[in-house]
């Protein structure tokens, strides 16, 4: 797919308060990696905006050929009210799809998953394809949020928690009141105490800067060497 592909969407959810899931079905078959994102070309935008594409992280697994998943925060952007006016049937353009924070394709150590609210897309994929291949073990996923209702796929993580035993699920609420889990921000000793020896392990940590910024220096804290860190930031999302 050098130059993209036409795709019409087919489906939208809401995965969280002010979080959206939107299915586009395309003309050609896209191949990717679990992990990998995409750009969603939308033409002419009905509100003016500096470009008319954007990159998404592609949340459905590469076993599921027949679509192109993405998973988006409102926001008050031309390009955003622009992909929240789509309409069932209405054509886009998936183009570019690239990017390296991608899973081993031989594990040699347990995986260590950092999620900062948005940034769970890239790992809704990985954990899906992982699953389907009967290879989610000594998988593990911290995934921080504000609040519980901000918080997309929080269901689906739980059900796949129940159904895996090889993979532990630590949700963080920092700001819920009603949250009665894990509430603290992540540091070293937080570390520490839901994963079992991080020194031993490959962490992937996607987020917004500071998050992913606190993550990173918590992870070199608790003794990981940065070659087992691999990261990736998600600025301006919700723009």
């Amino acid at each position: 797919m050098k130059h993209g592909t036409a795709a019409v969407l087919r489906g939208r959810r809401e995965v969280a308060a002010g979080t959206v899931e939107l299915t586009f079905l395309p003309e050609e078959r896209i191949e990717f990696r679990a992990g990998q994102y995409c750009r969603v070309d939308l033409g002419r935008l009905r509100w003016p905006d500096r470009k008319s594409s954007r990159k998404f992280s592609i949340v459905n697994a590469p076993h599921e050929r027949d679509r192109i998943v993405v998973v988006t925060r409102s926001g008050p952007s031309g390009y955003k009210r622009s992909l929240d006016a789509l309409r069932d049937g209405d054509r886009v353009r998936i183009e570019r799809v690239k990017g390296d924070l991608v899973l081993p394709s031989k594990p040699r150590r347990p995986l260590s998953l950092i999620a900062g609210g948005i940034g769970i897309a890239p790992f809704i994929s990985m954990l899906r394809e992982l699953d389907h291949d009967d290879r989610l073990s000594a998988v593990s996923l911290i995934y921080l949020n504000r609040e519980r209702s901000s918080a997309a796929y929080l269901d689906e993580l739980h059900r796949l928690a129940a159904k895996r035993p090889g993979f532990t699920f630590v949700p963080v609420m920092t700001r819920d009141v009603d949250w009665t889990g894990e509430r603290r921000r992540l540091t070293a000793e937080t570390l520490g105490s839901v994963l079992d020896e991080p020194r031993k392990q490959d962490h992937y940590v996607v987020g917004t800067p500071p998050m992913v910024d606190a993550a990173v220096d918590a992870l070199s804290k608790a003794g990981v060497k940065s070659s087992r860190v691999h990261q990736e930031d998600f600025s301006g999302y919700g723009k």
